[in-house]
C-alpha cells in the first residue's frame, strides 16, 4: 500500500468506483484473503458494500456515511469492510445480490452486506441514510445493534447466515424444470401488449428503462407474423425515447432511464452497454421501417460514443456518472435566464419546441418539485423535422454543446470491459452493415482489431477488463458470450476467415471453463475460478442480456456454420434447464425468446464460394440483407475454413464462378451465380417490402 496515511488499502486498485473510496476514514479492504484472514484472525464481521463508479446513490451514500469518522470509526474498531465494483466483480455482486433480494424483495445499487468471516451473509439491503428517522433504521443504529448482538451471540447470526444460505439453495432446487421449455412467444407477445403504454411508448409505468432486446423481438416477431401492432410498437416507442429527455439532445447518448412514464426525467448516468443494445435496435428498426430518424439516432449514437467514450486504443470506456459538482444532471440542465442570454432573439425562439420554460422544466427527482431548471425535451412530432428544421437546430446544437463543454463535465468510468466492448463491436458491426456507413465501419474495424489481439492474458486466457497495468481479471460468462456476439457480426462486415475462427474457438473455450454438464447451462464464474457459496446460473435479461442467453443463441447460430450438432443441442437445452423461471415471466427473457424465434422460422444457412473474380455485388446484398435467422459463411480459395467447416469441400466455386449455395432447414437448393436468383430468394424471406 502507498505510504500515505489518508489513503486506505483500495490506494493500489485500478477501479474507479474502489479509487474513489480510497481517501474515506474507513479502513477500505479490497475483495481479497487478506480482508477475509484478517476478519477471521479479530474474530470481526464483515461488512460488504457493492456499487459502482456511475451510481448516483453510491454517491450520496458514500457523501453522507463513509465520508463520516462516525461511521468509519464504528466500522473500522467492529468490522472488517470491502469495498467491490460491481462491474469488475459481477460474480460477487449476482450471488449477494440473491441473498438481498430474498431477504428484502427487492434490489439495487448499493448494495449493502453484512456476513460472518467466512462469507456467509445474516444481513442484507441497499442505501441507508446515516441516522434512523421514523420508521427507516440508519446505518448508525443498525452497525451498532450489529456489533453489539456479534459479541453477545455470534453462533446466533452464524446459524441465521446457515439457514438463509439453504433456503436459497433450496429455492433453487425447487426451480428445476419438469418438463421442457416449449414455445413462450404467445404468452410473451401477450404481455408485451398488456403492459404497452399507448400513449408515451414502453412498457409499464415510471420508472421506464429502454430494454431493447425486448423491442428488437417485437420487431423480429413481426417480421416473422406480419403484425404491423407490434411493428407500431417499437416504433412508438423508439421515437418517444428519442424525442424525450431520456435522450441527450445536444449532446447525443441515451441516460440510464426515465424516472417518469413520459420519458422526460432522466436518471443521467450513460451506460456503455445501453448505448449498444439501443443502436441495435434503431439499426433494425431502420431496416424494417425505413425511418429516417432511426437511421439519424445510430448515425448520433456513433457520434457520442467515439467523441466521448472511445479510448485511445480504440476500446470503449464503460460510463459517464450521473453527478457532477456533487449534483446530479448538473451538466445537462440550462437556466431560462442564461440560454435567453447565450442565444439570439430567433435561436431561442426556436428552442421553445423543447419545452424551456421559464420556472424550469426539470423537477427533482427526490422531491418532485421544479427546479427553475430545464432539460431540452422535444414537444414536436418528428415528422417536423425537416431537412431545414435540421440545419437550424444543428447551428443552435453546435453553439449549446460549446457552452456546455465549458462546465465541469460528469466523471468517466474509464474501465474496458471486454463484455461490454464485445456487445458495442456487433451494434457497430451490424449499424456498418445495414447503413452502409463507412465511419461506423473503421470504428468496427478498430474496436474490433483491439479485442482480437488484446482480450488474452499472457496465458492465452480471456480477460473481463483490460489493463495497460496487465492485472487483468479473468472473464467471466458474459466476456465469452458478448465477445462471440461480437465477432459473429463482426465477421459478416470485414469477411476474415480469423475472426469465424475466433468465435468457434472461443465458443469451445467458455463449454470447457462454464458449462455444467449435470444442469445442461453456464456457470457465470470459471469452474477454476473463487467458488462462493452459490453457482449461479442465471437466463433472466435485466439492463442487458444474461450470458446464458446470448450464449445459447450464440451455439445456435455456431452450430449452423460448424456443422456441429451437439452444440444446437446445447443450446436449446439451456432454455429446458431453465424454463421455470423463464416461464414463470416470458417477458423477461427476450434473447431466449430470439432463440425459439431462430427454431421456428426458415432459418438460412448460405455459403458464397468465390471464384476467379469476387463478386462484390453478392457481398452488398447479404450484408444489407435484414434477415435475422441465416448465417453466412465466406469461402475463399485456400480457405482454412475447411478445417473446421466440414461441408465446405464440397461447396466449391464452380466453373471457377463465384457460387451461392442456400440450405434452408437441412434442405438445400440448386447452387447459383445469379444476382437475380440469389435476391430472389432472400425476398422470399421478407415480409415488409422496403423499398
Amino acid at each position: 500500500m502507498k505510504n500515505n496515511s489518508n489513503l486506505n488499502h483500495l490506494a493500489d486498485e485500478t477501479s474507479p468506483y474502489l479509487l474513489q473510496h480510497a481517501h474515506n476514514p474507513v479502513n477500505w479492504y479490497p475483495w481479497s484473503d487478506e480482508a477475509f484472514a484478517k476478519a477471521k484472525i479479530e474474530g470481526k464481521p464483515i461488512f460488504l458494500s457493492i456499487g459502482y463508479s456511475t451510481c448516483h446513490w453510491c454517491h450520496v451514500m458514500a457523501h453522507e456515511s463513509f465520508e463520516d469518522s462516525v461511521i468509519a470509526q464504528i466500522l473500522n474498531e467492529n468490522f472488517i469492510s470491502i469495498k467491490v465494483d460491481r462491474e469488475e466483480r459481477p460474480d460477487i455482486d449476482q450471488v449477494y445480490m440473491d441473498v438481498c433480494m430474498a431477504l428484502t424483495g427487492r434490489g439495487g445499487w448499493p448494495l449493502t452486506i453484512i456476513m460472518t468471516p467466512d462469507k456467509k451473509p445474516f444481513f442484507a439491503g441497499t442505501y441507508f441514510q446515516k441516522e434512523s428517522v421514523g420508521n427507516r433504521t440508519g446505518l448508525v443504529d443498525i452497525l451498532n445493534q450489529v456489533q453489539t448482538m456479534w459479541k453477545s451471540n455470534r453462533n446466533g447470526f452464524e446459524a441465521d447466515a446457515d439457514r438463509i444460505i439453504a433456503q436459497i439453495k433450496e429455492r433453487l432446487e425447487h426451480s428445476k424444470p419438469t418438463e421442457p421449455l416449449g414455445d413462450i412467444r404467445p404468452e410473451a407477445i401477450q404481455q408485451y401488449k398488456n403492459t404497452f403504454d399507448g400513449s408515451y411508448g414502453g412498457f409499464g409505468r415510471s420508472p421506464k428503462f429502454p430494454s431493447a432486446h425486448n423491442l428488437i423481438f417485437l420487431m423480429r416477431e413481426a417480421q416473422i407474423a406480419g403484425d404491423n401492432t407490434l411493428i407500431n410498437m417499437v416504433s412508438k416507442t423508439l421515437t418517444e425515447m428519442r424525442l424525450g429527455g431520456i435522450y441527450d439532445q445536444i449532446g447525443f447518448g441515451f441516460h440510464r432511464y426515465s424516472t417518469d412514464e413520459m420519458w422526460h426525467l432522466p436518471h443521467f448516468e450513460k451506460m456503455l452497454y445501453d448505448q449498444a443494445m439501443l443502436m441495435m435496435a434503431y439499426t433494425e428498426a431502420y431496416a424494417i421501417t425505413r425511418n429516417p430518424l432511426f437511421k439519424q439516432t445510430v448515425e448520433e449514437l456513433h457520434a457520442y460514443l467515439v467523441r466521448d467514450m472511445k479510448s485511445d486504443n480504440g476500446a470503449f470506456y464503460s460510463a459517464e456518472d450521473a453527478d457532477s459538482e456533487g449534483e446530479e444532471g448538473k451538466f445537462y440542465v440550462w437556466s431560462y435566464t442564461a440560454l435567453k442570454h447565450y442565444l439570439s432573439d430567433d435561436e431561442f425562439s426556436f428552442i421553445q419546441q423543447f419545452q424551456v420554460f421559464e420556472d424550469g422544466n426539470f423537477q427533482d427527482e427526490a422531491t418532485h418539485q421544479l427546479s427553475g431548471l430545464n432539460i431540452f425535451d422535444p414537444s414536436f412530432d418528428a415528422s417536423n423535422m425537416t431537412l431545414e428544421w435540421n440545419q437550424k437546430w444543428e447551428k443552435i446544437r453546435q453553439k449549446l454543446i460549446k457552452l456546455r463543454s465549458k462546465r465541469i463535465r460528469p466523471s468517466r468510468d474509464e474501465k474496458i470491459l471486454v463484455d461490454w466492448n464485445g456487445m458495442l463491436l456487433a451494434a457497430f458491426s451490424k449499424a456498418a452493415r445495414t447503413l452502409q456507413n463507412p465511419e461506423i465501419k473503421e470504428t468496427a474495424h478498430q474496436l474490433g482489431t483491439f479485442l482480437l489481439q488484446n482480450s488474452k492474458d499472457k496465458n492465452g486466457r480471456l480477460i473481463h477488463r483490460w489493463s495497460d497495468q496487465s492485472n487483468h481479471i479473468p472473464a467471466f460468462l458474459d466476456d465469452y458470450a458478448f465477445l462471440i456476439w461480437g465477432f459473429r457480426e463482426w465477421y459478416e462486415l470485414e469477411w476474415n476467415e480469423q475472426i469465424l475462427e475466433t468465435s468457434i474457438a472461443l465458443q469451445q473455450e467458455a463449454i470447457d471453463y462454464f458449462w455444467d454438464n449435470s444442469f445442461n447451462a453456464f456457470d457465470l464464474a470459471p469452474h477454476d475460478g473463487e467458488k462462493h457459496f452459490l453457482s449461479k446460473k442465471d437466463i433472466y435479461d435485466g439492463a442487458y442480456p444474461s450470458g446464458n442467453s446470448i450464449s445459447a443463441l450464440n451455439l445456435f447460430y455456431l452450430s449452423k456454420i460448424n456443422a456441429k450438432t451437439n452444440w444446437e443441442t446445447m443450446a436449446l437445452n439451456i432454455g429446458n434447464a431453465l424454463s421455470v423461471k423463464i416461464m414463470q415471466y416470458p417477458m423477461g427473457h427476450a434473447v431466449t425468446l430470439w432463440l425459439k424465434q431462430a427454431q421456428n422460422v426458415s432459418f438460412q444457412e448460405i455459403t458464397i464460394s468465390v471464384g476467379k473474380n469476387e463478386r462484390k455485388d453478392i457481398l452488398n446484398t447479404l450484408e444489407t440483407w435484414n434477415w435475422p435467422w441465416r448465417v453466412i459463411v465466406y469461402n475463399e480459395p485456400k480457405s482454412n475454413l475447411n478445417n473446421i467447416i466440414p461441408y465446405l469441400s464440397n461447396q466449391i466455386a464452380i466453373d471457377n464462378q463465384t457460387t451461392l449455395y442456400v440450405c434452408e432447414n437441412h434442405t438445400c437448393r440448386l447452387p447459383t451465380f445469379s444476382k437475380e436468383t440469389m435476391e430472389s430468394l432472400l425476398k422470399n424471406a421478407y415480409l415488409f417490402d422496403n423499398d
